[in-house]
């Protein structure tokens, strides 16, 4: 009987453990989730002189989330009605409705339980899901770079590739790094490296990448990404430098 007691007990510990790793798991998915939006959602923003730090708060007013609307639909987008200076929640519930309404209808994107109150109320699960699918829609530029126009337009049609290089140049550049292309740009790893710690300057020590290191540095840069953003280690550090 004892036995089993203690069986019992050590599947129960078990379980409770199981629980807790997915716990964790899940908590870390959250985290690089709000991280990588962030990034994104700025990389339009900046252009206006904006940005988000705390999606559940940023977005209340609706006015952020309008301007990252309108830059990244680009084409001269201005969405109509909006109180820039609410003075209360119902102004910027309002605020907010408008820009569900264009989200669902000039960007066709469906939103599954996601209303004004919702985003008013910091509902961080509703807000990521309604920015996911905004991610996804076909109709925005899927990049914000400062190369682009205030008003969110850009230079001809760039292939997803160039704007992809031109977001990548404009994060790399604060330190001292150009990247030219695809194919050799990130060799010595350094590019990688000042990626990684742009988005989360805490996940990597940027001071200890070196270009006579690079099998290191790529190392160190996907295994950060890998840890902070769960990105998934798709090439090695010897197939980056060929």
């Amino acid at each position: 009987m004892v036995e089993l007691f203690k069986m019992a007990d050590e599947r129960a510990a078990e379980a409770e453990e199981k629980r807790a790793r997915q716990k964790e798991k899940e908590e870390k998915w959250v985290d690089s989730q709000i991280i990588g939006f962030t990034a994104w959602i700025n990389s339009f923003l900046n252009r206006r002189k904006l940005n988000v730090e705390n999606l559940q708060e940023d977005f209340k007013d609706g006015i952020k989330l309008v301007n990252f609307l309108e830059l990244a639909a680009g084409h001269d987008t201005v969405l109509g009605g909006i109180d820039y200076k609410p003075k209360g929640k119902i102004q910027m519930i309002q605020n907010l409705s408008i820009a569900l309404k264009f989200i669902q209808e000039d960007l066709e994107v469906r939103l599954l339980g996601i209303n004004p109150g919702t985003v008013y109320e910091g509902n961080l699960k509703m807000i990521l899901g309604m920015v996911w699918s905004i991610f996804r829609s076909p109709k925005i530029t899927q990049l914000g770079s400062a190369e682009d126009g205030e008003d969110g337009s850009k230079a001809g049609k760039a292939s997803f590739e160039t704007q992809l290089l031109a977001w990548v140049r404009e994060r790399v550049a604060p330190y001292g790094i150009e990247v030219n292309d695809f194919k050799k740009g990130f060799n010595n790893g350094m590019a990688f490296g000042a990626l990684v710690h742009s988005i989360d300057g805490e996940c990597v020590k940027f001071e200890d990448f070196s270009e006579d290191k690079p099998a290191d540095n790529l190392n160190t840069a996907f295994d950060a990404a890998v840890d902070s953003f769960q990105v998934g280690k798709f090439i090695s550090s010897y197939s980056a430098t060929l």
